[in-house]
């Protein structure tokens, strides 16, 4: 079914986003959830029952895997307990895109989307430019491992920190060239 040219599916997908993206941005629940994402023990020395965040949080995202099972098998026509399988490491390189932390507590929702918008492209780019289905999922690690490694400041700051240091080795090996052919 469309409304105005465009899937129901997408603007049931639009409602969902905004939903959470109210309830992470204006709510105690995102509060706690981000606290206990970021370092569970201080989020428990703050008061936050922890172990409450976390069952709802797994609650909250079986009803949303739940509900995208619904929708995928209502699209497709198709219930095969093997579909999807490959939409966890999409669903991961999404969001660490978009700028989520893999240590926990740092990432924005409409970032995870944007995250999703720019892999949808990059799978549509993929399949225009006629690259093998089987190379897909080697070429999104690819760019998980790459974002993942951007991301990580710490080896960010080692990896400027050695370019810097080999640009001025290689500054003093051309003085010390020079020298020595004086």
């Amino acid at each position: 079914m469309k409304i105005l040219s465009i899937p129901l599916l997408v603007y049931i997908w639009i409602l969902l986003a905004v939903i959470w993206i109210i309830i992470l941005k204006y709510t105690k629940i995102a509060v706690n959830l981000y606290s206990t994402g970021g370092n569970e023990f201080v989020a428990k020395l703050s008061g936050v029952n922890t172990d409450k965040v976390k069952v709802l949080s797994y609650v909250c995202c079986g009803a949303l895997c739940g509900i995208s099972g619904i929708l995928y098998t209502g699209r497709f026509a198709l219930a095969d307990p093997n579909t999807g399988i490959n939409y966890g490491m999409d669903s991961i390189t999404a969001v660490v895109i978009g700028g989520a932390s893999l240590a926990g507590g740092e990432g924005k929702l409409s970032n995870a989307i944007l995250g999703v918008l720019i892999l949808g492209m990059l799978n549509n780019f993929m399949n225009i430019v006629g690259i093998p289905s089987a190379m897909h999922v080697g070429i999104k690690g690819f760019i998980l491992v790459i974002t993942v490694l951007l991301y990580n400041t710490d080896i960010y700051k080692y990896l400027i920190k050695r370019r810097n240091r080999n640009k001025l080795l290689g500054k003093y090996q051309h003085i010390n060239k020079n020298q020595q052919q004086n």
